[in-house]
């Protein structure tokens, strides 16, 4: 059993993408932020996994030929490039039996070891404090680390679905979602990052929560930053794709959102939250269902209209049932959505 070293610090240098070469292998990390716990120190949930990437593989060649023909990209096109990058990600070999050592304030932890997908999960303790946190990895004669920010016990935070609420996937169209997917540059919807953007200057965290693979999260986390979206916690699903179900890879059961979203409620008990999603797929249902589980801290839910989705009013009236009115509102323009977290929204006619 090996171990990789992982240095919980109270500052440093930050890296980006979340991403750490660790001797033959990397480590890819979930972005994830610090809690205060009653006893002053600050706990830091840790997910990643270790793998080893392996682009001149002809299998893997060949897995990304049969992918970019399941959805009509052609070999010699630029989107075939992309696809190969992309399918890179997800075609690494997962290191099995390898566990990682954190140390943060002088105190050590152990994670793993890690299963037949690599991953390794866990809790980690950071003494009182303020500012970032650091996760830094050590490897070999290569380091990196990433700042994780503490995320006050009070406050406002916004909790975000991905594909079609902040990215253009078109989840309703089979192959113009997987074009999206993986042979197109990912696309925000218009007006989202600078409103999100606006949020996070008004104090608000946001989590972003969405059933693409973990696998995915470096061009995700690039694209956000790139888009001007504010950083936060990135929570994705662990996916074992296969090339003849390759929507599996990119729809959301709605277990998956239900658990991540009631977790993270129930460990930040007095903040306030604002749940963000779109009517292409089941937002409303899972947000409605929250929503009521979690009157005092479910604020408010925006969902955004997807043309060509069941966008009637009483599929909402029946999700949000019993909600207050004030409580949720469906918006086709991010300009209807309020500037801050507790401001009030503008007017809109009528709900649909």
């Amino acid at each position: 059993m090996r171990f990789l070293a992982l240095l919980l610090l109270l500052a440093g240098p930050a890296r980006a993408d979340w991403v750490f070469d660790v001797g033959d292998e990397e480590v890819l990390v979930m972005p994830t932020f610090a809690r205060p716990a009653a006893d002053g120190t600050w706990r830091i949930p840790v997910r990643g996994f270790v793998y080893e990437r392996e682009p001149r593989s002809l299998k893997r060649r060949a897995v990304a030929r049969t992918v970019a023909k399941a959805i009509g990209v052609d070999d010699d096109s630029p989107a075939y490039a992309l696809l190969r990058e992309r399918m890179t990600w997800l075609l690494v070999d997962h290191e099995s039996n390898k566990t990682v050592r954190l140390a943060v304030g002088g105190a050590e932890s152990v994670l793993g070891p890690t299963g037949y997908d690599g991953v390794f999960a866990g809790e980690v303790v950071a003494p009182p404090g303020t500012g970032a946190v650091t996760l830094a990895f050590a490897g070999r004669d290569r380091a990196g680390s990433v700042a994780v920010p503490r995320v006050a016990a009070e406050g406002w935070s916004v909790i975000s679905d991905v594909d079609d609420t902040i990215k253009v996937t078109e989840v309703l169209d089979r192959r113009r979602m997987l074009e999206n997917t993986f042979a197109n540059e990912f696309k925000a919807v218009a007006g989202m990052p600078a409103r999100y953007a606006g949020w996070a200057r008004a104090g608000a965290f946001v989590h972003y929560v969405s059933a693409s693979p973990e696998q995915l999260l470096p061009p995700l986390y690039r694209f956000a930053a790139v888009a001007g979206l504010p950083a936060g916690s990135w929570h994705l699903r662990n996916v074992h794709w296969s090339v003849n179900d390759l929507d599996a890879m990119v729809k959301a059961p709605d277990a998956f959102k239900l658990g991540v979203i009631v977790g993270l409620l129930e460990s930040q008990p007095r903040r306030r939250f604002v749940l963000v999603g779109d009517s292409g797929e089941r937002d409303p249902e899972v947000y409605g269902e929250i929503a009521r589980r979690f009157p005092a801290q479910v604020r408010r839910v925006f969902i955004r209209l997807v043309p060509g989705a069941n966008n009637a009013g009483e599929r909402f009236g029946a999700a949000f049932r019993d909600l207050p009115a004030e409580r949720w509102r469906t918006f086709a323009d991010p300009a209807e959505l309020p500037d801050a977290p507790d401001a009030e929204a503008p007017a809109v006619a009528e709900k649909p």
